[in-house]
């Protein structure tokens, strides 16, 4: 999606159709982390916006990385499942620890795919691989992690 910035005041801004808005359960009270590399902004909500969410997230508690297994496609849709719901990831994210980096996949299709998978990803392959590094990040960000430093922990925890 391509936006354009607009007045706002002294300032510039950009309008956050209502669809996304509901999507991602952001509302007026929803608070940000901003941060930049230079080239890209990245908003990141801090905390839940108790009048938009009215529902609880799926809360998913990952077992340790020993007592998953990583082979079970059902384990790493759990996992997306966990880092969308919880910490918001959104595809570019998902890009960055999935196998086939320059692929335009998304952690939709990767959901799908896992889900409709019948048998097992192969032991120590790319599908087992890019598991483990999610679930490396799950838990970078839920001991606190800037999503950037949980994405490099993965990968390095998780390299090929």
């Amino acid at each position: 999606m391509r936006k354009t910035l607009i007045p706002i005041g002294n300032s510039l801004g950009f309008v956050v159709e209502r669809p996304i808005l509901d999507l991602l359960k952001w509302g007026r009270e929803t608070v940000f982390e901003l941060s930049t590399d230079g080239r890209r902004l990245t908003l990141e909500p801090v905390e839940a916006n108790p009048e938009v969410d009215k529902t609880p997230p799926a809360n998913p508690t990952l077992a340790p990385a020993p007592d998953l297994d990583f082979s079970d496609p059902k384990v790493s849709a759990q996992i997306v499942d966990g880092l969308v719901s919880r910490f918001h990831m959104d595809n570019e994210r998902f890009r960055r620890l999935h196998h086939a980096r320059n692929y335009s996949n998304t952690f939709k299709a990767h959901r799908d795919y896992s889900l409709a998978h019948n048998g097992r990803f192969q032991a120590g392959g790319t599908n087992e691989i890019t598991a483990r590094r999610l679930h490396a990040c799950f838990q970078a960000l839920e001991r606190g992690e800037t999503w950037e430093a949980a994405i490099a922990q993965a990968m390095q925890a998780c390299p090929r």
